[in-house]
């Protein structure tokens, strides 16, 4: 009898196991339509990657990033969230560098395909690469999605969000910001140290916030704490739009001064010669000679003035 009930039960594990269909990390993170919406939506998925970073806390839910084992060049958000909290391993079993395997169903969250894990389990270690250092452009991809990444570019706007700090890069706009959650409430902003022009080095998970298909925008580097952003070089003191300014108006200037300079030397050429001609005529002695000296000199004179 015991012997029948065991069988039983494990046959019953192994229709469980089956329920689970085993993907790759790229098939899991696929989209399709016109929307981009997860291609496995609502499938039940076994998955296994390399932990890239400890769990990351937001106000919306925990999140942790695998890379896939073989290949490396593909990640997937685990996510944590409403139903499966409760479910989430300790941190200390996640290390970066675990090789760990997700059970769960497909989802889509804050417009990502992710995987919400009934179970999760360690299964090995591993090294792991260093992160791809990228532009902020090449970084808002579906490529770099679920992947821990490097991003070096110069700041173009920090903004207060109802949920933690935002950086805007100036080369990438919108299209992909950077995102420290702040989980207390605070007067306390880290990230705004940081001002227009600072050139800084990031270290986040590529990820999204879009709310509102189409899901193809509205990337975020989502890091765990300010010590992710390494300021590179700071803003310039003078603001390089007013430099090409600044150079034409001391052009002008130059131009002006010498312009000016040539005229007060015409004017004084002409007022000595016009002292000069008055001297010899008040020397000369009968009104023909003054006559004709005067013309001579003026006829020289006004000519060399107009």
């Amino acid at each position: 009898m015991a012997r029948t009930i065991a069988c039983f039960l494990f046959a019953l594990t192994l229709a469980a196991q089956d329920q689970y269909r085993t993907v790759t990390i790229e098939e899991a993170a696929a989209r399709s339509g016109s929307d981009f919406k997860p291609a496995l939506l609502g499938e039940a998925v076994r998955v296994r990657g390399i932990v890239q970073a400890p769990p990351l806390e937001a106000p919306d839910a925990t999140y942790i990033a695998i890379l896939d084992v073989d290949r490396k060049n593909s990640g997937l958000m685990l996510v944590y969230s409403g139903d499966n909290k409760e479910g989430l391993p300790r941190a200390a079993e996640l290390r970066p560098g675990s090789v760990v395997e997700a059970t769960g169903v497909v989802s889509l969250h804050a417009g990502q395909p992710v995987v919400k894990p009934s179970d999760l389990k360690k299964v090995g270690e591993t090294a792991l690469p260093e992160p791809p250092t990228l532009s902020a452009l090449t970084a808002a991809s579906f490529r770099h999605q679920g992947m821990l990444v490097t991003v070096e570019g110069e700041i173009g706007e920090y903004r207060e969000g109802s949920w933690g700090d935002l950086l805007d890069f100036r080369e990438g706009g919108a299209a992909i910001r950077v995102f420290l959650p702040l989980l207390n409430r605070s007067k306390e902003r880290p990230l705004a140290v940081y001002q227009r022009g600072d050139r800084v080095r990031v270290k986040g998970l590529v990820s999204q916030f879009c709310l509102r298909p189409p899901y193809n925008q509205f990337f975020q580097l989502l890091i765990a704490s300010a010590r992710e952003v390494e300021l590179v070089e700071p803003r310039p003191s003078v603001p390089p739009q007013v430099v090409p300014a600044a150079v034409l108006l001391i052009l002008l200037g130059i131009i002006g001064m010498w312009y000016q300079q040539q005229r007060m030397k015409q004017v004084n050429r002409t007022v000595q010669r016009l002292l000069s001609t008055s001297e010899e005529i008040y020397g000369l002695g009968t009104a023909r000679e003054v006559s004709e000296t005067r013309w001579a000199r003026l006829h020289a004179v006004v000519p060399a003035a107009n």
